[in-house]
């Protein structure tokens, strides 16, 4: 067998799927709580199937995610005033070129770290990764969460203008290791129905809320990731779109623990960057 279709066979991990509250699961997160880690979950075994040598199947309109190479010479990602005043202008460009779109715009970023198992998570301001699988928005959700409450200079001056074209929200995913455990896996939207997304109300630190997504289980789901990512990999997965015909509205994604992994904590950094295209009209206003 031959290296690639090696790779191709992917990994057996568990998963974990929504499960309702009447089952001991939950119908609403809040964030900075423990509810995300502790809540019971749908676990169950999948092969995840790694993509490296295949990245260039996979597409945000198709699949609702892409893996891509994108170098970088920043890397004062321990900054956050660096972060915040130098990283947003390559982001923009690497999603721009990405999504094809005509403008760009870095909302916020999460740094995650993963605490070594049976150790208490550093003291950092890092998150540790999302261990459910689950989208940000769901379709609902990307257009109360902009159109409600937002912090200062979140949205470009112009929202109002750009929000009549097509917009979409997305993650630019990077590692800032080697990858060696607890890797993102993505949810391949072409074989993830809309009808299988489950909306829950997520309620934000300032007490404001919008809906999210996780998924609902079903036979023939799959599930993709690239094996030792490194910090000039990138992963884009699409959380929303306001076009909701013909396009993948969305790309749900985990971390996974495979019996693979070792080695040193993974660190990433994700950005939510607000993608416009404005040669295009909006398709599924409100």
């Amino acid at each position: 067998m031959t290296e690639t279709a090696t790779q191709r066979q992917g990994l057996l991990a568990g998963l974990n799927w929504w499960l309702p509250a009447d089952k001991g699961g939950c119908d609403s997160l809040k964030a900075n709580t423990a509810d995300g880690s502790t809540i019971k979950r749908d676990h169950r075994p999948a092969t995840i199937t790694d993509v490296r040598g295949h990245e260039q199947d996979f597409t945000l309109d198709k699949h609702g995610s892409s893996f891509q190479a994108s170098p970088i010479t920043f890397t004062a990602f321990d900054e956050d005033k660096a972060i915040q005043a130098e990283y947003p202008k390559d982001v923009e460009e690497v999603a721009k070129r990405i999504a094809g779109a005509t403008r760009t715009h870095a909302v916020s970023h999460i740094k995650r770290m993963t605490p070594l198992t049976g150790t208490k998570p550093p003291e950092t301001k890092k998150c540790a990764p999302a261990s459910m699988i689950h989208s940000d928005f769901s379709y609902a959700g990307g257009w109360s969460r902009y159109d409600g409450e937002r912090n200062p200079g979140e949205l470009p001056d112009d929202w109002e203008k750009l929000r009549q074209t097509r917009w979409a929200a997305i993650s630019i995913w990077r590692p800032l290791n080697i990858v060696t455990r607890d890797a993102l896996c993505v949810g391949d939207k072409t074989t993830i129905p809309d009808e299988l997304l489950q909306p829950l109300k997520f309620t934000r630190i300032s007490g404001a809320s919008h809906e999210i997504c996780t998924l609902n289980y079903a036979p023939g789901q799959q599930f993709h990731f690239k094996s030792l990512m490194e910090s000039q990999d990138v992963i884009a997965i699409k959380l929303f779109d306001s076009c909701n015909n013909g396009v993948a509205s969305c790309s749900p994604y985990t971390s996974f623990q495979a019996d693979e992994d070792y080695g040193e904590p993974r660190n990433s950094i994700e950005t939510r960057v607000l993608v416009f295209w404005e040669d295009q009209p909006v398709l599924g206003n409100k």
